[in-house]
């Protein structure tokens, strides 16, 4: 009964993850790779991406007529992250215990410039009505945070 306590008290301490949605910047830990990616997943140079499922809308107008557009999107952004190594326990080791997550690098998915038909103008600039969700990738593994 000891051992199991122990080994669910030393997940728990790998296990950490931080993340800024707005930013992209944050922190997945060794524990959180292996829990979700598996222990092969633990490599230099991860894809990682932050995906989210927004409710959009613009105001357009035709011949006189205004109507308001709505549209669901998707947007991938790709995360800049680089390794954290621990050489604490043993010198020169090198065993990776965390992604340290430095921003977005892009869309992937750019929001887009308009939602209005061919032939009908812009009243509004495109906004994000709602949020419906978002996951956090680690090479196409959901990490959640």
């Amino acid at each position: 009964m000891v051992s199991a306590f122990v080994i669910v008290a030393v997940t728990a301490l790998l296990a950490t993850v931080t993340f800024d949605q707005t930013t992209g910047i944050g922190f997945i830990g060794r524990g959180d790779v292996i829990s979700n990616a598996g222990k092969a997943n633990l490599v230099d140079s991860p894809k990682i991406t932050f995906t989210d499922f927004l409710h959009l809308s613009q105001d357009c107008e035709k011949d006189g007529k205004h109507s308001p557009i709505y549209n669901t999107f998707t947007r991938v952004r790709n995360i800049n992250a680089h390794v954290q190594y621990d050489t604490r326990t043993a010198k020169g080791n090198g065993n990776i215990t965390g992604y340290i997550l430095d921003g977005f690098n892009g869309d992937q998915n750019p929001l887009p410039d308009t939602l209005c038909p061919t032939s009908w103008i812009a009243d509004s600039p495109v906004q994000v009505v709602s949020d419906s969700g978002a996951t956090l990738a680690f090479n196409g593994y959901t990490i959640p945070y």
